[in-house]
C-alpha cells in the first residue's frame, strides 16, 4: 500500500470524459465554411451563365469579317479562277467564315509586249452557299474574262470584298507570274 492514500480507501484513477457528455460533431454540409462554399460557388456559376448568353450574343454580332485571309488567282487562257477567304476580327486569331458579300476584281496584266492598259473588271456578288468550309471557309470563282492577255505577262490583281449589310469593305493585292 501506499502511504500517500488514506487508509480504508482505494486510489481512485482519472476517468476519461463521458462521451455522452461530449459535443456530438456537426455534419459537414452544416458547417459554416461549407455553406460559405456553396454558394460562393452558386454564385459563380449563375454570373458565368448570364456572361456566355451575353458573349455568344456579341460574338454572333461580331462575325462581320474585317480582312481578306488569302488570295489566289491562276489563269488558263481567258479563265481566270480566283479563290479566296475573309476573317473576322475574333481575338482567337484564325477565324475565317463563309461571308455574304459583294467581291469586286480588277485585273491588270504588264510586261514586255504588253498592250497598255490592259485591264478587267469582274463584280460577283458571293452567296454563303458559294463557301466550301471543309477546313476553313474559302469561296472559289471561275469566270470567263473578255479582255483577258493570254501571252506570257504579270497578273496584277485588287480584291475589293464589302460584307452584306456593311458600307465599307477591304482590299488586297495580288501578284503573279503567267506562262501562257
Amino acid at each position: 500500500m501506499s502511504e500517500d492514500a488514506p487508509s480504508g480507501s482505494t486510489p481512485v484513477e482519472p476517468s476519461a470524459p463521458d462521451s455522452s457528455l461530449a459535443k456530438p460533431k456537426k455534419p459537414i454540409w452544416k458547417r459554416w465554411w461549407f455553406i460559405a462554399g456553396a454558394l460562393l460557388l452558386v454564385i459563380i456559376i449563375a454570373s458565368n451563365s448570364g456572361s456566355s448568353s451575353e458573349s455568344s450574343k456579341q460574338e454572333s454580332a461580331a462575325k462581320v469579317p474585317t480582312m481578306f485571309y488569302g488570295l489566289d488567282v491562276d489563269q488558263t487562257g481567258n479563265v481566270i479562277e480566283t479563290k479566296f477567304s475573309v476573317k473576322t476580327n475574333s481575338a482567337t486569331g484564325f477565324d475565317s467564315i463563309a461571308a455574304p458579300g459583294t467581291l469586286k476584281l480588277e485585273f491588270k496584266w504588264s510586261g514586255a509586249g504588253v498592250p497598255a492598259k490592259t485591264t478587267a473588271k469582274l463584280t460577283k456578288v458571293i452567296k454563303s452557299s458559294d463557301y466550301d468550309c471543309t477546313v476553313y471557309c474559302e469561296a472559289t470563282i471561275t469566270e470567263q474574262v473578255k479582255n483577258a492577255y493570254t501571252d506570257a505577262s504579270w497578273l496584277d490583281v485588287v480584291a475589293t470584298f464589302t460584307p452584306t449589310g456593311q458600307s465599307k469593305g477591304f482590299i488586297k493585292a495580288d501578284r503573279s507570274l503567267f506562262i501562257g
